[in-house]
């Protein structure tokens, strides 16, 4: 007996150590740090003016968007942390699995996620109308892979319209259970073909809301149409920079280290616009495969444009981070010891500590969103508006 007890008690304190090391999660997303809690709601929305190209169903020929709503509400004196979307939380730890080569129930620690968003919640009614943000994801991510920035906006006083794109996005789930995934990776012709999809995508989401306000309803009369801003990640950016270009009622727009096509980016923007870079990223790492064929030609256009006196082009190149770090994923590896631990393997398109990489998110690219879209949506469009009616 006594042998056994000596032999069963380590074992046991193994466990519970190596279980702490990689399951119990020592941080976790930041909460909002605006003003007002968030509300979150989701909708279908099917276009009946455009046929989906590449659905395999007959009896569902139409597009059809899943779409999330971030939006003010008013503070409580108790939270209610929920927990995150699961097909988001299976597509992150599978795509951490695959970027290191590790086993999948390694990163398990994900499942322990909360989200401050309330379903369903009364938006905040102490202000007159808020300002709405369209937002486009990166090609494979999804509208919950980016929970933290699309949060944290709704809490400083936007109405955040969130489109997951089917076949762009990981996972589309449906409210009757079908799901739509992710075009090939390695069909990149077939992807890059979506840009303009995605595009109508938006005008379609715009053309949603403006329905409901004419039509009076309680929540979408709280926004106003005036005041509308977008941005995106990656292949999301690319979309903005195309929308903003295509949809005269998009007033403002941030592509967070995406290209763009030839035609989105050779004229001047006459709307403000800001390429936010990463400098080890997609568009400024000179020691990325093709980069002088594939990239250099394409920021040397956009830094012509941001020197041209009429342009509203602006440029941030941030310093010492990859493409990775404008979406949840630093804050992802953050979760757990065993995650920060194997951040510094820079597979994940990070290129520091999981720790470093969460600061710069929340320290630099979320206050510089936030000033950028309180510059040309709440200040100066408030200003112009007020002066137009006087």
């Amino acid at each position: 007996m006594n042998k056994l007890f000596y032999i069963f008690i380590p074992g046991i304190l193994i466990v519970v150590i190596v279980g702490f090391f990689i399951f119990y999660p020592i941080a976790n997303l930041p909460k909002p740090n605006g003003p007002f809690d968030v509300g979150l709601m989701k909708y279908h929305w099917i276009d009946q003016t455009r046929k989906e190209l590449n659905a395999k169903d007959s009896e569902c020929p139409n597009r059809e968007l899943m779409v999330y709503v971030f939006y003010p509400t008013e503070k409580k004196q108790f939270e209610m942390p929920m927990a995150l979307d699961s097909d988001a939380t299976k597509s992150s730890i599978e795509y951490l699995a695959s970027c290191s080569n590790l086993p999948k129930w390694l990163f398990s620690g994900i499942k322990s996620i909360k989200t401050y968003a309330q379903p369903n919640a009364l938006i905040a009614q102490n202000t007159k109308t808020f300002p709405v943000v369209i937002f486009s994801h990166g090609g494979g991510p999804m509208v919950q892979h980016y929970t933290y920035m699309l949060e944290e906006l709704a809490s400083q006083g936007f109405v955040v319209v969130g489109i997951n794109h089917p076949y762009s996005a990981a996972v589309v789930r449906y409210p009757d259970g079908r799901v739509v995934r992710e075009i090939n990776k390695k069909d990149s012709k077939k992807k890059f073909e979506l840009l303009e999809t995605n595009s109508q995508d938006v005008s379609f989401v715009i053309n949603k809301i403006e329905k409901f306000v004419s039509n009076k309803d309680k929540f979408w009369v709280k926004v106003d149409l005036n005041r509308i801003g977008m941005f995106g990640h990656s292949f999301g950016g690319r979309n903005t920079a195309r929308s903003i270009r295509k949809d005269k009622r998009i007033r403002c727009g941030i592509n967070l280290d995406g290209g763009a096509q030839d035609e989105d980016v050779v004229n001047d923007f006459s709307k403000p616009f800001l390429f936010m870079l990463a400098e080890k990223g997609m568009v400024c790492n000179k020691n990325r495969p093709n980069y002088l064929e594939q990239f250099k030609p394409f920021l040397d256009t956009i830094e012509r444009l941001a020197e041209t006196k009429s342009s509203n082009t602006k440029i941030v190149i941030i310093k010492d981070v990859g493409h990775g770090e404008f979406s949840d994923t630093p804050l992802y590896l953050n979760m757990t010891i065993f995650m920060r631990l194997i951040s510094h393997l820079n597979c994940f398109g990070i290129e520091q500590s999981a720790g470093k990489a969460s600061e710069i998110l929340i320290n630099t690219v979320m206050p510089l969103c936030i000033d950028f879209f309180d510059e040309h949506l709440k200040n100066k469009m408030e200003e112009n508006l007020a002066l137009s009616k006087s």
